[in-house]
């Protein structure tokens, strides 16, 4: 019994053209439509076809086509290779399309999601909220890059979100001699706002409502409002710690609630070793300092332009305190002769002051002082005293005194300090002995003992 029936030709197929049958399979010529075409397993192991017009269901576990393949549906189950080919309906697919000869490389359909793959690792992912996801496999933005996982990072609903787990940066490129912007806009206006960073000269700008408001220069100047920033403005480090404020119309630094505001008010340092100051720069301008009492706001000190300082409301340069000031000066012992002889040596010479404004203060001590050159009948004087005193026959300044070793006469009461009596200026005062609480006179040389003596005195009398 014959194990096998072969058939040479056969011919007028519908559709078909030519059947040829060859010990090594089937050749089918001219075949222009075909609404099934199946290869399976068996005598029929390859099917090769040259140029389909129309092709119904097509389906097999193996199939190589090596021109056009155009059609409308079709199942493959296994491998499927070719050189070109283009499908008027949809190209069903169970899970991903994998690269020939690289099948890490890959891209996956998932359930509402498309993925991209290389060296075997997911890279890119769409998901079914249609976020763009670089490096990460969930996030809440619209374009979401992730370099490295942050734990517990934030969920923001952001169009860019970007991530990191060690400096996160963004990069701008440009040539060397143009810039790089960060730009904000609105759909009338492309430039409402930017940071940009000048290649060519290392400015760093800031533009608010499209204009420049803030500058660093390379030379780290800081300029608000200028082109120009000629005054470093570091706060940290560097050579300068300076704020500078410049301009033509009373420039200031302003510390102000939302009330109206005051003068301006210049702050100014030297280096280190010099003064520093708080000045008003305005030509015939006080310092005014004022607080807020019960709602009213008002003056309580003023420094004047010209000198002197007013309290509370009064601005008047005849009742400005203008000096105060503190200091020793050195007491003579001596006569009331006109040649002022003194006292050659003592044991202690010690004089102190206070001066505040026209009225000075002033203590002392003298003790173990030399009479021996002194005139005895005439009045003992104190000499030295560190300012003149006002020339007036009618203002008397007095102070208490303290004497010890003194022979006094028998009816003195008490004894004190007399000063400013006569119409001149003068830099000196007496001792004077109140008799009876009826008089007073002078108290003689002669009433000191040489060597063995001491006063101490303390009074205040207004200067010329």
């Amino acid at each position: 019994m014959a194990s096998e029936i072969r058939v040479d030709k056969i011919n007028s197929l519908s559709g078909v053209g030519t059947v040829t049958l060859s010990p090594t399979g089937v050749d089918i010529a001219g075949i222009t439509t075909a609404a099934t075409l199946r290869a399976t397993t068996g005598i029929v192991t390859s099917l090769t076809a040259g140029s389909l017009t129309s092709l119904g269901a097509v389906s097999g576990t193996t199939g190589t086509f090596s021109g056009a393949v155009s059609g409308t549906t079709g199942t493959f189950s296994g491998a499927v290779s070719g050189t070109t080919g283009t499908f008027t309906g949809d190209l069903t697919i169970p899970d991903k399309i994998v690269h020939t000869g690289d099948t890490d490389t890959a891209i996956r359909l998932g359930v509402d999601t498309v993925t991209v793959e290389t060296a075997g690792s997911e890279r890119i992912r769409i998901d079914s909220s249609g976020n763009f996801l670089v490096g990460a496999t969930s996030g809440s933005g619209k374009f979401h890059v992730q370099q490295s996982a942050v734990t517990s990072a934030p969920s923001r609903s952001s169009a860019l979100y970007l991530e990191n787990n060690a400096n996160c940066e963004i990069q701008f490129v440009g040539n060397s001699s143009n810039d790089c912007q960060l730009r904000f806009g609105t759909s009338s206006n492309s430039f409402k706002g930017a940071i940009e960073y000048q290649l060519d000269n290392n400015n760093l700008i800031h533009y608010t409502n499209g204009t420049e408001k803030a500058r660093i220069d390379s030379d780290g100047d800081f300029g608000l409002g200028t082109t120009s920033p000629a005054v470093s403005n570091s706060l940290f480090g560097g050579s300068q710690r300076t704020l500078h404020v410049s301009g033509t119309a009373a420039p200031m630094v302003r510390i102000q609630s939302s009330t109206s505001g005051q003068a301006d008010l210049l702050l100014q340092a030297g280096n280190s070793g010099s003064d520093a100051y708080i000045a008003n720069a305005a030509s015939n301008g006080d310092i005014v300092f004022s607080t807020n009492n019960g709602g009213t706001q008002g003056t309580k000190l003023r420094i004047r332009h010209d000198g002197g300082i007013n309290f509370n409301t009064d601005d008047s340069t005849a009742t400005a305190l203008d000096d105060y000031e503190e200091g020793t000066w050195t007491p003579v012992f001596a006569d009331a002769s006109s040649g002022g002889n003194a006292s050659s040596s003592y044991t202690h010479q010690l004089g102190w002051y206070t001066k505040i404004g026209n009225l000075v203060n002033v203590q002392g001590r003298l003790s173990g002082c030399d009479t021996t050159g002194l005139t005895g009948s005439h009045a003992f004087y104190i000499r030295g005293l560190p300012y003149a005193m006002e020339q007036s026959a009618h203002r008397l300044s007095t102070g208490s005194a303290l004497c010890s070793n003194i022979n006094l006469d028998s009816d003195t009461k008490s004894i004190g300090v007399l000063a400013n009596l006569g119409s001149s200026a003068n830099t000196w005062f007496r001792f004077f002995q109140v008799k009876d609480a009826v008089s007073w006179t002078s108290t003689p040389v002669s009433t000191v003992p040489d060597g063995n003596n001491e006063f101490l005195w303390n009074f205040s009398y207004r200067v010329s």
